[in-house]
C-alpha cells in the first residue's frame, strides 16, 4: 500500500506511537493489578497469622522499588482520544477498507472509557429551602428572578417540563446568568492545573429556577460537541412543593 497524503502518514505514524503507548499502559495497568493483589496477600496473611504467606507476600513487595503507578481514568480517557482522533485521520484519506474495523474498535474504546472516567464538569441544582449549600467550586444563587412558584399553573411542574423551561427562560436577565454561568465555568478550566469543577445553582425549592438553568447549561456543552464529560444532578427537585 502506497501513501503519498502527508497527513494519512503523520496520523499511521500517530497510531504506531499509540501502540507503544498503549502497551506501556497494559504494562503499568497489569504491574499495578499484581502489586495490589500482593498488598492484600499480605494484608490477609498478617491478620490469620500465616507466617509463610507474609513471608512471601512481604519479600514479592520488597522487589517494587517504589509504589506502582496506578493508571487513571483520565489517562485511559486520553489515550482512546489520541487512538480514535489517528485513525479517523487514516479512514478520511485512505477510506474504511484498510482502517474501519479499526476504527469501530477505537469508538468503542473511547466511548467506554468516557463512561468510566469522572466528570469533567458537574452542575447541581439545589433549593435553600431544603438545606444548606452543596459544596461546590462555583455557587450561584438564582432567588432574585421571578419564581415560577407563583403561576399556580406551574407549581406543582418542575424543570422536566417545557413550560417550566420556557417561563424560567422568557424571565429578563435569565439568559445573561446562563452565559456568565458558561463563560466562568470555561474560564475556571482553561487553567491547565484545573481539574474538575462543580457548580452550584440554587433557588428556593429547587424544582423550577435552577433546575431549568442545570438543563440549559448541559445543553449548551452538548451542542458545542465538547470532548469533555459534563453531567447534572438534582438534590432537590424531587421534593415536595413548599407552601410559601
Amino acid at each position: 500500500m502506497t501513501i503519498d497524503s502527508k497527513t494519512a502518514l503523520a496520523a499511521l505514524r500517530c497510531v504506531v506511537d499509540l501502540q507503544s503507548r498503549g502497551d506501556e499502559l497494559l504494562f503499568q495497568t497489569v504491574t499495578r493489578a499484581t502489586y495490589d493483589q500482593l498488598q492484600h496477600d499480605h494484608g490477609v496473611a498478617t491478620e490469620f497469622n500465616d507466617g509463610a504467606l507474609e513471608a512471601s507476600t512481604k519479600a514479592a513487595l520488597a522487589e517494587y522499588e517504589e509504589e506502582p503507578h496506578k493508571v487513571t481514568a483520565e489517562e485511559l480517557l486520553d489515550y482512546y482520544r489520541q487512538k480514535r482522533a489517528a485513525l479517523r485521520e487514516l479512514v478520511a484519506e485512505l477510506g474504511a477498507e484498510e482502517f474501519g474495523d479499526r476504527l469501530d474498535e477505537a469508538e468503542l474504546q473511547y466511548s467506554e472509557a468516557f463512561h468510566a472516567a469522572p466528570a469533567h464538569i458537574t452542575y447541581e441544582s439545589f433549593g435553600y429551602l431544603h438545606g444548606p449549600v452543596p459544596e461546590a467550586d462555583l455557587v450561584f444563587d438564582m432567588r432574585p428572578f421571578k419564581d415560577p412558584h407563583l403561576d399556580p399553573n406551574l407549581r406543582d411542574l418542575t424543570a422536566n417540563h417545557e413550560l417550566v423551561m420556557r417561563a424560567v427562560f422568557n424571565t429578563s436577565g435569565v439568559r445573561e446568568l446562563g452565559l456568565a454561568i458558561h463563560a466562568a465555568v470555561a474560564a475556571y478550566r482553561s487553567n491547565p492545573l484545573a481539574g474538575s469543577i462543580r457548580v452550584a445553582v440554587g433557588c428556593a425549592g429547587g424544582r423550577h429556577r435552577s433546575a431549568a438553568m442545570v438543563r440549559w447549561l448541559l445543553m449548551q456543552h452538548h451542542e458545542e460537541r465538547d470532548e469533555i464529560k459534563v453531567v447534572s444532578e438534582d438534590r432537590d427537585i424531587e421534593k415536595p412543593v413548599v407552601e410559601r
